[in-house]
């Protein structure tokens, strides 16, 4: 063995060099803490949970404390109407921590993160269990600081009737299952955001099975026959989770501590072994490809749509809904204007002394409000405007009849004008709700709660179609502005293609140029030369010269 043979045994032989750094799952809680707080989203999320906390809470003690109360009545009876005003919020705040937790993972997959996050994690797994741990603890953190904040600002208000933190299981218990419940909510949303990895589908899911089930359920009757129903509602996640802190659902029969517990446990590890096996399953790169790369250079000479190449939209369905707008606006319309004569129809059931006059202004605006919506592609904030404005003049029925119209209307400012013209019209119909609520219990024709309750209901449809809405908008404007991006890309191409043929037709030119000028130098100096010499062979020799260079 030589010298070098040892060397190079003994480099081989020697043991590779320890890496300090190890993944582990402290590593991948920090990361994921990282990406969750460095999101805008996240910051707005947060801010407006407690905002809107806080103010329902005060909104909900001022109504309580001007019926005036029992003084009379026990520390536990005392503490459950306290309850009621705190944790009332959550009817609002759990679609928002439903839509945080599903944007932290959808986002990922819409910007390409996710391939970072599944390469510096390889196990998949542990980034999901990570990943829920931060949505659900922040969640958990800001229900507490909200209801917290909550209880300062309704204790002057109440009074008396204040939470008395004497009785821990009827003031503290309700409160820390409010904040429990909101926990589980946002990793609920982030179980359904792993498993449909788009953000549309996701918030609709979510809010969906948080907010549209429970209403849903109240269709049946409470009768022998629908039991069987009643008591799948009381399974619902919003229903258990509000018999925690509430005492009961929306809809459904109430739930004892535990088995309430259990089930909000039960629909979250659903959500997150569904998410892990999706993830599991399918592989985040392609899927991030598909999302982001939406064309192919061609390689034609003229800048044509098909050298574009776009990929072929899926679905026959939506293909021909692409294809015919008006007609899919015109069927938007005639469902509307289903959905709201079946409100009109409940609301007409529902009421003991209805009042002809206001029913047929009702349903000359219902008509009015879903025909204008066939324009609004072209001036969508017209067709929110006459969809908003008869919320304003009918009061509550009002979001019976014309919430589906003011849902599609604000949606399609969002989608079709942009992000923040829907949030400047959102903002705008909240404050003439108000001052209109206002005039109407100044002039004492309406009562404070039916009037609360009205504007929550309007408040949540605007919104519900604003966030859906935004999402969607957001999204095509980025195809769009992909596209665009590709069309310049390839007039660039072809504008580099040109220059380049330019520039070689040129140095050929001049290279031809100067051979053939070269070539006739030299011919006219060997004819004239051949011309007067007088020795015959080189003057015959200078011929054959010329002939050869002609050639």
């Amino acid at each position: 063995m030589t010298i070098t043979d040892s060397r190079q045994h003994s480099q081989a032989a020697a043991p590779l060099p320890k890496n300090e750094y190890r993944l582990s799952f402290g590593h991948v809680v920090r990361s994921e803490w990282t990406k969750f707080t460095t999101v805008r989203s996240t910051g707005w999320s947060i801010g407006l949970v407690t905002v809107v906390s806080v103010g329902l809470s005060m909104l909900m003690a001022s109504a309580i404390a001007s019926f005036g109360g029992d003084e009379a009545a026990s520390v536990t009876a005392s503490n459950v109407t306290a309850v009621q005003a705190i944790v009332f919020s959550t009817v609002l705040t759990q679609l928002l921590a439903v839509i945080l937790g599903a944007i932290s993972v959808t986002g990922e997959y819409s910007t390409g993160m996710i391939r970072s996050t599944q390469t510096a994690a390889p196990g998949r797994f542990g980034s999901l269990l990570a990943k829920s741990l931060v949505v659900g603890t922040t969640m958990f953190i800001t229900g507490i600081v909200a209801f917290a904040v909550s209880v300062a600002v309704t204790t002057p208000i109440l009074g008396k009737a204040a939470l008395d933190f004497s009785d821990t299981s009827s003031s503290l218990m309700p409160l820390l299952g409010g904040a429990f419940y909101l926990a589980l909510i946002s990793i609920l949303g982030v179980g359904i955001g792993f498993m449909v990895r788009n953000g549309p589908g996701a918030l609709a899911i979510g809010i969906g099975l948080v907010f549209v089930a429970p209403i849903l359920f109240l269709f049946f009757p409470r009768t022998d026959s629908f039991a069987w129903v009643q008591t799948i509602a009381s399974y619902a996640p919003s229903n258990a989770g509000q018999s925690l802190f509430m005492g009961g659902g929306m809809s459904g029969n109430p739930l004892e501590t535990w088995p309430a517990i259990l089930t909000l446990v039960a629909w979250a590890l659903v959500a997150i072994v569904g998410g892990a096996a999706v993830l599991r399953a399918h592989d985040a790169y392609s899927h991030a490809v598909s999302n982001s790369r939406v064309f192919v250079l061609g390689g034609a000479h003229s800048i044509t749509e098909d050298e574009l190449r776009l990929p072929r939209p899926p679905g026959m369905v939506r293909r021909f809904w692409a294809r015919h707008p008006f007609f899919t606006d015109i069927l938007i319309a005639i469902l509307t204007l289903f959905v709201s004569a079946l409100g009109t129809r409940v609301s007409d059931g529902m009421s003991t002394e209805p009042d002809a006059l206001t029913l047929t202004a009702s349903i000359v605006l219902m008509i009015a409000g879903c025909v204008a919506l066939i324009w609004r592609r072209r001036w969508p904030t017209i067709v929110f405007t006459v969809s908003v404005l008869p919320l304003l003049l009918i009061g509550g029925g009002g979001v019976e009849l014309l919430g589906p119209a003011a849902v599609v209307s604000i949606y399609s400012i969002a989608v079709y004008r942009s992000a923040r013209a829907c949030w400047y019209s959102f903002g705008a119909a909240i404050v003439l709700f108000v001052v209109v609520t206002w005039l109407s219990l100044a002039m004492a024709h309406a009562d404070l709660m039916p009037a609360v309750n009205v504007n929550l209901s309007a408040t949540f449809l605007l919104l519900l179609g604003a966030l859906i809405g935004i999402n969607v908008g957001n999204r095509k404007r980025y195809l769009e502005a992909l596209i665009d991006r590709s069309r310049q890309l390839l007039i660039e191409r072809d504008q580099h293609s040109r220059l380049a043929t330019a520039a070689e037709r040129t140095r050929i030119a001049r290279e031809m140029h100067d051979i053939v000028s070269h070539s006739l130098t030299a011919i006219v100096a060997l004819s004239e030369g051949a011309s007067v010499t007088k020795d015959h062979e080189r003057a015959a020799e200078a011929s054959r010269t010329v002939a050869k260079r002609s050639r």
